[in-house]
């Protein structure tokens, strides 16, 4: 896997740090969003679209709909 391909919110993913405690859990969205396809990640879907200043704490990686509310209100 390249270094391209890892999410560069990864570090600072505020999902991570706060809201998801249980590290399985965690490493499963991990793989599935931030290190092969961070394009599908509602979290990373506002990112790219309004910047961190509109990703909720408590938004998870799959919550599209939520996410395209927030992009569509903002």
């Amino acid at each position: 896997m390249s270094q391209q391909e890892i999410c560069e919110r990864l570090a600072f993913c505020e999902f991570f740090i706060s809201e998801i405690k249980i590290e399985s859990i965690a490493n499963r969205y991990k793989e599935k969003y931030c290190y092969s396809c961070k394009d599908a990640c509602a979290i990373y879907m506002i990112f790219q679209s309004k910047g961190n200043d509109h990703i909720p704490a408590n938004l998870y990686p799959n919550e599209y709909d939520k996410a395209l509310k927030i992009i569509a209100q903002v």
